[in-house]
């Protein structure tokens, strides 16, 4: 077997292995002086490798934890400040008192660019961790601009994970593997928003 080609964790155990057997006198042409120090050294480079390895395992699962809670933190700030500013609008707010809070005035009727439904999203996973969707929709280029959300298979919760100006979007950083369900609607300016766009999977246990 090529070490080479093996994961951390598995190298962890061929390491352990070739140790033991080392130390076994099972490499006849070695004096037991020379057997016991490279086992040895080969286990103190094993268990670093192994605490280094879930270190890192760790590390990794933590940074996607705290990205998620980030996402779900921001889509509810964003739902929060959308609610302030139609509530402005309910008690007739002025322009002054718009860019006061720092919210765009309400634009004239005749200017408002309606964002329309996205149609036809599609999603493909890719075993680099990167995972297309693409979808149609008949919005003005440059007017509108489209809301990504997804969700782990099994989770209620849907979480913004970015924003896109065209008619695709890549979702990187994922594991390969992974169900995930998405959904994209437009936003115009002024805080306009389509509804959501069909709902696509990608690793669908239930298409299996």
């Amino acid at each position: 077997m090529n070490p080479r080609i093996l994961s951390r964790a598995d190298l962890v155990n061929f390491g352990r292995n070739a140790a033991a057997a080392i130390a076994g006198g099972k490499v006849s042409g070695f004096s037991p002086a020379q057997a016991a120090e490279l086992s040895d050294a080969i286990l103190a480079a094993t268990d670093t490798l192994d605490e280094a390895d879930k270190q890192a395992v760790a590390s990794v699962a933590k940074a996607r934890t705290d990205v998620e809670i980030a996402q779900k933190g921001r889509l509810a700030l964003l739902e929060l400040m959308s609610g302030g500013k139609f509530g402005m609008r309910g008690v007739n707010s002025t322009s002054a008192e718009y860019e006061a809070v720092g919210f765009d005035p309400p634009a004239d009727p005749s200017n408002i660019t309606k964002p329309e439904t996205p149609t036809k999203l599609s999603a493909v996973g890719y075993s680099n961790g990167v995972n297309v969707l693409k979808y149609k929709g008949n919005n003005v280029p440059g007017k509108v601009s489209y809301i990504v959300e997804a969700k782990k298979n099994g989770e209620a919760d849907w979480v913004m994970i970015g924003t896109a100006q065209k008619q695709s979007f890549r979702h990187e950083g994922v594991t390969p593997g992974q169900p995930y369900q998405y959904r994209v609607r437009a936003q115009a300016t002024r805080g306009l928003v389509s509804a959501w766009s069909n709902t696509a999977a990608v690793y669908d246990p239930q298409a299996k």
